[in-house]
């Protein structure tokens, strides 16, 4: 397709230099509940729903838009142009009207020729396209790799990371802050070289609502605490809390969603991982658990601590064999932790359970041990069930958690007790 050897890899301005991303962005995107299913009125909606649910008041405020809102080809001056019958007052009226419900808006687009969905893509484009967004008043950008060589796919920082002409250059060059966030699936370990152009990389290829998929993502993410921060953070893809959609988000593949038990802990395990947290599912037609889950103040405030640390796995404990019990009982439990301002210490205790039933006769409820040295702590300190905001006592040396069920975590605080 293009000779990625005639291109000059060398870092941009920073993403970080926008002053955007000091702690891990919230907000919605439409892909995988709606997918090609977009238009004016659904972002509209959605943005309403946002405000009247409160999530704006709990931090989210990006309203993303992803694929499919373009039209077939660009216009006459060579732009973007968004699908005149879907969205017939264009993207600027759309971007001002979120802007008044307190929202932000972003939007989609590809490092190639040709969008996922088969749109015009930005590559040859990219300064023209980031003047374009800017003119509409976006502040997100969701940048995917699709319409490359499988070659070029598995190592695409020539097409992120080209000196001087780049999507992350050329959004900067236009003075407006947009957010960048790097959809290349983590291809070439993108934590290593993308901090200096993204405020956040995807670290993985994309999230569907089964637990089996949740759970291979989290390990994925495992050793990638060391990587990310204020103004970048690594992207585990978005939180599938309430969403109903198909197995790798296709058509033609079987439905497949979490259980409340299973949406809990993926959005708990998220929050201590520090990743992004942009919903997916459909505000306007969801269910209570699911909004409960999503704007939990306590769990939100783990991920959103101004320290804006990763979280990290401490501990993974499994006597499966690749995956598969053996015996009449087994175990697969994890702890994570991420350090929180003032001293404190968030602990995500995990029952990884079975990979594809919560309800596995081989597995069972496990209480969980962590001893503090793995920590990194020392003295006394007192305890807090994150999601059910009780005090749980004070512990020295090492805690033990409650009995977590398969597919659940059990989230808490630990806050120096003098």
């Amino acid at each position: 397709m293009w000779a990625a050897s005639l291109l000059l890899i060398a870092p941009a301005a920073l993403a970080s230099d926008n002053g955007l991303a000091l702690t891990p962005p919230l907000g919605w995107n439409s892909w995988n509940q709606f997918q090609c299913n977009v238009s004016d009125a659904l972002i509209r909606r959605q943005a309403d729903a946002m405000v009247s649910l409160g999530l704006v008041d709990l931090g989210y405020q990006y309203v993303v838009i992803d694929d499919c809102w373009q039209a077939d080809a660009r216009d006459v001056s060579g732009r973007l142009a968004p699908d005149a019958t879907r969205f017939p007052a264009g993207i600027a009226a759309l971007s001002a009207y979120v802007r008044s419900r307190g929202l932000k808006l972003g939007i989609y687009s590809d490092v190639g020729t040709k969008t996922c969905a088969g749109y015009p893509g930005s590559f040859g484009h990219y300064d023209l396209d980031a003047r374009t967004f800017a003119d509409w008043g976006i502040d997100y950008l969701k940048f995917d790799t699709c319409s490359l060589t499988w070659k070029e796919t598995l190592d695409p920082r020539p097409f992120y990371a080209r000196r001087g002409a780049n999507m992350s250059a050329a959004l900067n060059a236009t003075g407006r802050p947009v957010l960048y966030s790097m959809c290349n699936w983590g291809r070439h370990d993108p934590w290593l070289w993308a901090p200096e152009i993204a405020n956040m990389w995807r670290t993985t290829m994309d999230v569907w609502p089964q637990w089996h998929r949740v759970a291979s993502i989290l390990d994925s993410m495992a050793g990638l605490s060391a990587y990310g921060g204020r103004g970048g953070f690594n992207d585990a893809d978005m939180v599938e809390v309430g969403v109903d959609s198909r197995i790798f988000n296709w058509a033609g593949m079987p439905e497949t969603n979490l259980t409340e038990r299973e949406a809990a802990a993926h959005f708990t395990m998220w929050a201590i991982m520090g990743a992004p947290l942009v919903l997916g599912l459909d505000l306007e037609a969801a269910e209570q658990w699911a909004l409960d889950v999503v704007s939990h103040a306590g769990v939100l405030a783990v991920n959103q601590d101004p320290l804006a640390y990763p979280g990290r796995r401490v501990t993974s404990d499994s006597d499966a064999v690749l995956g598969v019990c053996l015996k009449s009982r087994c175990a697969s439990t994890q702890v994570w932790a991420k350090d929180l301002s003032g001293g404190r210490v968030a602990v995500a205790f995990l029952n990884a359970g079975d990979a594809y039933s919560q309800y596995s006769s081989h597995y069972g409820d496990e209480a969980i041990a962590v001893d503090f040295d793995e920590l990194h702590i020392a003295g006394r300190f007192r305890a807090r069930d994150v999601w059910a905001d009780a005090d749980l006592g004070a512990f020295e040396s090492s805690m033990t958690s409650p009995a977590v069920p398969p597919h659940g975590a059990h989230l808490v605080v630990l806050a120096p007790d003098p």
